[in-house]
C-alpha cells in the first residue's frame, strides 16, 4: 500500500472524534503510521486542536492459564484499571513536553485537583505525577501476573485507579485546549480479550468529546465486540469503521458464511 492512500485517511480519523476501528493498514506499516499521527498532532496548550496519543502499552497479556476459581470480575477490574492507567499516563507524559507553555499556578491547581477530585496521591510535579501514574500500571501488570499464574486467590482491593471522566476534563482545563485526545492503538500484541473488552467500553461510554479511541487493526485478530459488562458495541451507533482495503469485508464474508 502507498504511504499517499494512509495519508488521505489522516483527517478522517484524526479530525472526527468518533471512535474508529481502522481496517487495512498492514502491520509493517502501523507503528509508523501512528507515530507520525501523533508527531503531526501534538499535545498542545491554549488552541482548539485534537491531540494524537499513541498508547505505548493498553492490555494484559493472553499467555497466561486461567483456572476455575478466578473470578471474572477481578479480572476485568484489572483489565479497565491498567487501560485507564495506561491513557493516564501517556497523557501526562506528553503534557510533560510543554510544562514551558503553562503557569506555575495552573499547574498546582491542576495538580491539587487530581489529588482531591481523582484520589491520586498528592504530587509536586507534572514528572512526578507521571511516574505514579507508570508505577500504578505496573502495579496491575503485576497484580494480574501474580493472580493468574501463581493460582493466587487475593487480589489486592486498594489496587490504583484513575477515573478518566474526571481526569480528562482537569487535562484540557490545564491546556486551556477544549479539543479531544485522540488515543491510537495498534493492535500488534496479543492482548487478552478483557483487555480488549475494556477498550470497547470505553468506545461504549459516548465519551469521544474527551477521549476518542482509535483502533487500527485487521478484522481478524479484533475478535470482540462485547465490552466488560457484557453488552456489544454496534458500528454506527458507538464507533465508525475506516477502510483501506476490502480485506474487512471479505472476513465479514466468510464469517457469515461459516454461521449460516
Amino acid at each position: 500500500m502507498k504511504i499517499d492512500v494512509l495519508s488521505l485517511k489522516k483527517e478522517e480519523i484524526i479530525n472526527q472524534n468518533r471512535h474508529q476501528f481502522i481496517y487495512g493498514i498492514p502491520k509493517d506499516q502501523r507503528q509508523a503510521f501512528i507515530e507520525e499521527l501523533e508527531r503531526e498532532n501534538p499535545v498542545t496548550a491554549n488552541t482548539y486542536s485534537p491531540m494524537a496519543i499513541c498508547l505505548d502499552e493498553y492490555g494484559l497479556a493472553n499467555n497466561i492459564p486461567f483456572y476455575p476459581y478466578h473470578d471474572k470480575l477481578k479480572l476485568c477490574n484489572m483489565s479497565r484499571k491498567y487501560l485507564n492507567l495506561s491513557i493516564a499516563y501517556n497523557i501526562m507524559s506528553r503534557v510533560g513536553t510543554i510544562t514551558e507553555e503553562l503557569t506555575k499556578e495552573d499547574i498546582d491547581k491542576f495538580l491539587s485537583s487530581i489529588h482531591s477530585q481523582c484520589g491520586i496521591a498528592s504530587t509536586s510535579s507534572i514528572d512526578e505525577l507521571t511516574t505514579t501514574f507508570k508505577l500504578s500500571r505496573q502495579s496491575i501488570a503485576d497484580h494480574y501476573c501474580t493472580y493468574v499464574s501463581a493460582r493466587d486467590e487475593v487480589v489486592n482491593s486498594d489496587m490504583p485507579d484513575i477515573d478518566l471522566s474526571m481526569y480528562v476534563p482537569l487535562v484540557k482545563r490545564l491546556l486551556n485546549n477544549k479539543a479531544y485526545f485522540a488515543i491510537l492503538v495498534n493492535n500488534n500484541i496479543n492482548i487478552s480479550n478483557l483487555s480488549k473488552q475494556a477498550i470497547n467500553s470505553i468506545i461504549s461510554t459516548r465519551s469521544n468529546s474527551n477521549l476518542s479511541m482509535k483502533v487500527i487493526t485487521d478484522a481478524s485478530s479484533w475478535n470482540t465486540m462485547q465490552t466488560l459488562d457484557d453488552k456489544q458495541i454496534e458500528p454506527n451507533h458507538d464507533y465508525s469503521e475506516v477502510e483501506l482495503d476490502i480485506k474487512k469485508k471479505i472476513y465479514m464474508i466468510k464469517h457469515i458464511r461459516k454461521r449460516i
